[in-house]
């Protein structure tokens, strides 16, 4: 019920020169838009203080529809690279704010229309449909669309009607998570596993970017899970106090030989494990046990490189930890080990030594992934793959691996000849639309002046908004 309207890069797609994150990108813009039909439309907000029930809702419904549609792209483990993670570092900021932020003129909605309200709000929309389940999450949405229609609604609306459609505490659950800053980390101890359960012992807090916030008096309603070799369907126990003890039925007689929390990363919240279960999560790493997803993969390093920054675990340990990851191949997991890595580099650059070392580190890490994905793409290969291709050579390049720079200006410089030609055809075969970006940022970094003069030049003579804008983004890595 509306209308709607687009932008053409975020309508149009061209099926032959468009890269996979193009393709993927209008598919989200396209149906988070169309949510609004629904939540904004249909069923508007009393006040902007409820703007997160439209944008944290529409960031959910577009990954889900496009799962939907096109589950050949993982489109949730994006979500937990992209949303759930921005997410936590944001909120671990201490100016950062609730959801529902009070908003007392309109002029005011600028200041909350940010990251908080589209990609939490979304994060905790996806843990509480998990916590209800899918048909009790969709009954009650549908009945608070049906009783709201053309009308105005509250966040506390929504989480009532939920709450009687499904018999469960969900307006209880929820007012920590919309109304308070923040999230909490688990801190766990070892498990006493018996007679197929197994026990712990659990505290949470509020997590800072520099570490536990002593002074937070707040106990979220914490739904958890584990998960183990072997094991599907734990039931999801509520933890709302400051400590407590967690029993959770594993339906087995065997001691599973690593559990990890959070299955997922449903749950908005990190996890501080003791050595022993660390180790254990190191080694299922190593052997890529099939019992990890890349979603729970990229959680274990993200939660490392988190926890490391507060001062919460060793510099050694995250190292360790992130060598299990040279044998990974999975994109998502790739590219926010990428992004974490970089971010600790950045830290180190100012330390020539220090910064060498990490660089020595970085090109054994990638040595293993390069190799396997290569420079072309191969028949009928997994669509992730185009951009598993470009991270990693990207930021293999960052990091001076020598033939990966010296293959980008090589490609680079034959791509500008098929494009003073004009055989656009030759031009995407030398360097496919989803390595430009990789290609050009790497020349305009380290090809000096006339890299850069080439890469401006060719900014200049494309004719495709999309291919433009890929060389305008890479000019910037000078």
């Amino acid at each position: 019920w509306g209308c709607t309207t687009y932008r053409n890069t975020y309508l149009l797609v061209d099926p032959v020169s468009a890269s996979v994150r193009t393709k993927q990108t209008v598919g989200l813009v396209v149906c988070h838009e169309l949510a609004h039909q629904w939540f904004g439309n249909l069923v508007t907000m009393e006040w902007w203080t409820h703007l997160w029930l439209n944008e944290g809702f529409a960031t959910w419904v577009e990954t889900w529809a496009v799962d939907q549609l096109y589950p050949e792209w993982r489109i949730w483990d994006q979500f937990v690279a992209n949303e759930f993670t921005t997410t936590l570092s944001l909120d671990a900021l201490t100016n950062s704010h609730p959801i529902e932020v009070e908003v007392n003129h309109p002029n005011e909605v600028d200041e909350i229309f940010d990251t908080i309200s589209y990609s939490k709000g979304s994060a905790v929309i996806r843990m509480l449909h998990a916590y209800m389940g899918p048909d009790d999450f969709r009954k009650g949405i549908t009945a608070y669309l049906n009783k709201y229609t053309y009308g105005n609604a509250l966040t506390d609306d929504l989480w009532n009607v939920l709450s009687e459609t499904s018999g469960k505490p969900v307006a209880e659950m929820m007012k920590a998570w919309t109304r308070q800053t923040g999230f909490p980390v688990l801190k766990v101890s070892e498990g006493h596993f018996a007679d197929g359960k197994v026990t712990f012992e659990v505290e949470q807090g509020r997590f800072l970017v520099d570490g536990i916030d002593e002074k937070c008096e707040v106990n979220w309603a914490v739904p958890v899970s584990v998960g183990a070799p072997g094991v599907k369907d734990v039931d999801i126990q509520m933890f709302s106090s400051k400590k407590a003890t967690l029993t959770f039925d594993l339906k087995t007689t065997d001691r599973p030989s690593f559990i990890k929390f959070n299955p997922q990363q449903i749950g908005l919240y990190r996890v501080i494990y003791p050595d022993s279960m660390l180790d254990s999560l190191c080694e299922a790493l190593r052997a890529h046990h099939p019992s990890l997803s890349a979603a729970d993969r990229l959680g274990i390093q993200n939660d490392a490189f988190a926890l490391a920054r507060a001062g919460l675990l060793s510099t050694p340990k995250l190292m360790s930890i992130v060598e299990c990851y040279r044998d990974e191949t999975e994109f998502n997991v790739w590219a926010n080990l990428c992004n974490n890595l970089w971010e600790f580099a950045l830290i180190l650059q100012n330390h020539p030594t220090a910064f060498t070392k990490l660089c020595i580190f970085a090109q054994h890490l990638f040595e293993k992934i390069i190799a396997t994905v290569g420079w072309d793409a191969q028949e009928k290969e997994d669509e992730s793959i185009p951009l598993l291709r470009a991270r990693v050579i990207s930021h293999a390049a960052k990091y001076g691996v020598q033939e990966v720079i010296d293959e980008a200006c090589r490609r680079f410089h034959q791509y500008l000849v098929a494009i003073a030609q004009k055989d656009h055809v030759a031009a995407s075969k030398i360097l496919s639309p989803d390595l430009r970006s990789a290609c050009i940022s790497t020349v305009v970094r380290h090809g000096g002046v006339l890299g850069y003069e080439c890469a401006l030049k060719l900014y200049k003579d494309l004719e495709s908004a999309e291919e433009k804008e890929t060389v305008l983004a890479a000019l910037g890595f000078t």
